[in-house]
């Protein structure tokens, strides 16, 4: 299970740049158009292969208990969330689980609080 995290969290860190590029994070934001080129259609439907195994081990989460793994997820959750990627079946639960996160409604609520705007990266 360690291996298989920690390349889940490489990739994250590494990977999913045309995602990035077409869908910067905007947590405040709802229903954002992005361009959804074919390399975006894939980052979304990796993150959904990833996202659909969450529950298998002796819990909800990716690995059983919330780790590491699903917190690097969280800004690939708000991008679904702002930019309207719709999910269904075990993505969807997971998608949802993760934004209902203590931590990450808290990191929400905080973002919608922030005065600060940077024009750039918002559409």
């Amino acid at each position: 299970h360690r291996a298989r995290a920690r390349s889940w969290c490489g990739e994250i860190h590494s990977g999913f740049n045309a995602l990035r590029n077409a869908m910067p994070v905007n947590t405040r934001a709802r229903g954002v158009a992005a361009e959804r080129t074919p390399e975006v259609e894939e980052d979304i439907a990796r993150a959904v292969a990833i996202w659909a195994t969450a529950g298998r081990e002796r819990g909800p989460w990716l690995f059983g208990e919330f780790s590491c793994a699903d917190v690097m997820f969280a800004p690939i959750a708000t991008r679904f969330q702002t930019y309207g990627v719709e999910l269904a079946g075990k993505s969807k639960a997971y998608l949802d689980q993760l934004l209902g996160h203590p931590l990450m409604v808290e990191w929400l609520a905080l973002a919608a609080a922030e005065t600060n705007v940077i024009p750039r990266w918002e559409r």
